[in-house]
């Protein structure tokens, strides 16, 4: 070591010949030893002490690289990470996007059960993330609230245990008879309970038809036999005579007579005794399919329709099929035929045979076809369970999907509403073919000008020129209605604590009511219509807005606080800002053009905008009060700061603009308009929805305060309610396609658990 404290010394004490290494280590050692350290000099102690300092310092200096390295290294994976989270939301969004405007085409397509499919899959989406834009959010709400509302719903009834061939509806509607290959004939009541189960056939049973008193029952079966029954399950005759299976079974139009048609080729007429009255080789081959009107069709193998009279006479024949006939119906008024082919089409044909019309659309084979009773819709059911609706000229009305297979029989009722089918899936399904309808509230006898939701949720509140408030539960059922003004309703507000609802009113008055009977308000002071009532946000002072030019403060009581001369020419709306330290008024522009002005609660004028348009019906603060809304007259929307610095028109409507709502999360905005609409638009003017259901038009709308419901109300008298509540559509969605969705060998599996839990 002093050999090498000595080179050291030479070198003018460089760091680079110091200790290191091994070396270091031992001298480290003899410097701790106090035996040897006498014997060290001077300048070898300081040698030793300058490089274990040194190593000390080369030491940090690579701890502090590594740390520095391994933040570097985080700071980069962080800001990968970052980078990969938002691009997964961009795809997350992009295809939520995609979802519902493919939803949205299939809909506008009339291919609403799959529009359905694909806006549960979005919903599904949105419901189990966080993640997704409030546009793309409303999107997928709007396709989803359509589509929920605009399919067909069913009930199934799956008692069989084998395919059901047949179903046959009394003509009162109050029964349904169904046949199976199970033996069995079972009896329902149009609500789906079993009435009755009735055997007697040796094997399958392929057909049964009411008779046109409702009184009896015929069947037909693999046995051969055809049998009538009593409404009460009784078997009142077995007719014999075919030789093999017989396929179809009809009553007369008087019910004197059965028709049944067979493998034999052969129809045979009987009375209701049992006696063979005719038997007609009608086809060389199978016949599936016989229908008894005002005259007698049998539609068979040999890919032929014929027509006959009840003397057995031949009509007609109907040829150009390309494949075996299954199913021939004949209209009420027996003007129209119906046939279903095995080459994928429904046809349609005159009495005299000639051919009207091919309606085409089923993928797969018909199997079944049907005339409404008034003969203005046909019915077809396919191979691959699909039920199509035409109108008996040819245009397809509605897909209707739900069987597993097979749709072998159909039966519409005389209003078209309501249609029973049965399947090879063992299943018969009612449908409800009415188009469901979205809440309404309904009550009011003039027009509604006013809605509001309670604070919580809970209640709505309407008001109209009926001179009426009418409180509402959230399903829609009326509380109470609340009487005292004298004039028309224009403007209602809940208190933040949804104790008490305020209404402003045509005769003058504003009024608070109390709605637990506590006793009610009366703000009087205004000397002309007061159009708008605001309640600040603390709810200790409401705020109203009069055609008398002026803008007054209240306390709870009633009792005047303020005046505030408005200096806009006819004041429509008043609100205050969500922080409750100013509000805001608009009305019509005269020759000052103000049409907007801001004052602080202690009547400071704080701001005002000219020429925004010539009349501004309401403005709104957005929630978090970063945005002014105003509706125009010009039909537009226009958001402005609330310095009243311009941020965007919304353009759209073809009428003036009434009402405006926003979002509870500031971010999306609805209008409504005299022009029947309501929109529903991102604050860059982008419009995402045109809602119709105000058949005249719209004074107010107004999103509840969960963001869960939309509600507008107009002049034809009714309060419309739009479903928002993701939970609540997936719900009432998946229970019309559920069936659908465990039965159908067309769905992937992947999309089979699509609704599960929900």
């Amino acid at each position: 070591m002093e050999a090498d404290a000595q080179r050291w010394l030479k070198k003018d004490k460089s760091d680079k010949y110091l200790l290191n290494g091994r070396k270091l280590s031992l001298a480290e050692n003899l410097l701790e030893s106090d035996a040897d350290s006498a014997f060290v000099s001077v300048l070898a102690k300081e040698f030793l002490e300058k490089s274990i300092n040194h190593k000390r310092f080369q030491n940090h200096f690579r701890f502090g690289s590594i740390i520095g390295l391994i933040l570097i290294l985080g700071g980069l994976s962080g800001f990968s990470l970052i980078n990969w989270q938002v691009a997964e939301k961009e795809k997350l969004n992009s295809q939520l996007n995609a979802l519902s405007l493919s939803a949205e085409n299939q809909f506008t397509a009339n291919q609403r059960f799959d529009a359905l499919l694909t806006a549960i899959k979005a919903g599904t989406k949105l419901y189990n993330t966080s993640e997704v834009s409030a546009d793309v959010r409303m999107r997928v709400l709007i396709a989803l609230s359509k589509t929920v509302y605009g399919v067909s719903t069913r009930r199934t009834l799956a008692e069989h245990t084998q395919p059901v061939n047949s179903i046959s509806v009394s003509k009162d509607r109050k029964i349904i008879a169904s046949a199976s290959d199970d033996g069995t004939v079972k009896l329902w009541n149009n609500s789906g309970k079993e009435l009755a189960t009735l055997k007697g056939h040796q094997g399958a049973v392929y057909s049964i038809d009411f008779s046109p008193n409702s009184k009896m029952l015929a069947s037909a079966g693999d046995d051969g036999t055809v049998k009538l029954w009593s409404q009460n399950g009784k078997i009142l005759v077995t007719m014999k005579g075919h030789r093999g299976a017989v396929n179809s079974v009809g009553f007369s139009p008087d019910g004197k007579a059965i028709a049944s048609g067979g493998v034999d080729g052969t129809i045979k007429l009987w009375n209701l005794q049992g006696k063979l009255l005719k038997s007609i080789q009608a086809h060389q081959d199978k016949i599936y399919s016989v229908s008894y009107g005002k005259v007698l069709a049998s539609a068979s193998e040999d890919k032929t329709v014929k027509l006959w009279n009840s003397q057995g006479k031949q009509l007609a024949i109907l040829e150009g099929f390309q494949d075996r006939v299954l199913s021939v119906s004949v209209s009420q008024d027996g003007k129209t035929i119906a046939t279903a082919s095995w080459d994928n089409t429904v046809r349609v044909w005159s009495i005299d045979g000639q051919e009207i019309g091919t309606l085409r659309g089923h993928k797969s084979p018909v199997v079944s076809v049907h005339f409404s009773a008034d003969g203005k819709t046909i019915a077809s059911g396919s191979s691959d369970g699909t039920i199509k609706l035409w109108t008996h000229y040819g245009r397809e009305i509605a897909t209707l999907k739900g069987h597993g297979t097979w749709v072998s029989s159909l039966s519409l009722s005389n209003d078209r509403l309501t249609l029973v089918s049965a399947s090879a899936d063992n299943t018969i399904k009612l449908w409800n073919l009415k188009e469901r309808k979205l809440p309404a509230l309904k009550g009011h006898t003039s027009y509604i000008t006013a809605i509001s939701f309670s604070p919580d949720a809970e209640m709505i509140a309407t008001g109209g020129y009926d001179r009426n408030v009418k409180i509402w539960s959230r399903d829609g059922e009326e509380l109470a209605s609340l009487k005292g003004h004298k004039r028309g309703i224009y403007s209602l507000s809940f208190s933040p604590d949804s104790q008490t609802v305020a209404s402003a009113s045509a005769d003058g008055m504003g009024i608070v009511w109390n709605l637990a009977g506590l006793g009610n308000a009366t703000l009087l002071g205004h000397k002309d219509r007061v159009y708008s009532i605001s309640y600040s946000p603390d709810g200790k002072m409401l705020a109203t807005a009069s055609l008398d030019g002026t803008i007054k403060l209240w306390n709870i009581r009633g009792q005047q606080l303020l005046t505030i001369p408005g200096g806009i020419s006819e004041l429509r709306s008043v609100t205050f800002k969500p922080d409750g330290r100013a509000i805001a008024a608009v009305g019509v522009g005269g020759e000052s053009q103000v049409v907007l002005k801001i004052w602080s609660i202690e009547g400071e004028e704080l701001g005002k905008v000219e020429g925004l348009c010539r009349v501004v019906k309401e403005v709104s603060f957005s929630a978090n009060g970063k945005i002014l809304a105003v509706a125009c007259s010009d039909n537009t929307v226009k958001l402005l700061t609330p310095e009243g610095q311009a941020i965007a028109t919304l353009r759209g409507h073809q009428g003036q603009v009434n009402s405006l709502s926003f979002t509870p999360d500031s971010k999306i905005i609805a209008s409504g308009s005299d022009d029947g609409t309501v929109k529903i638009w991102t604050l860059d003017g982008e419009e995402l929805a045109s809602l119709a259901g105000i058949r005249e038009g719209v004074m107010d709308v107004s999103f509840s305060p969960d963001g869960k419901m939309l509600g507008a109300v107009g002049r034809d008298r009714v309060a419309i309610l739009w479903n928002f509540d993701v939970d609540n559509l997936l719900a009432r969605g998946c229970d019309v396609v559920h069936d659908y969705l465990q039965n159908s060998p067309d769905v992937k599996e992947s999309d089979r658990l699509l609704c599960e839990g929900k």
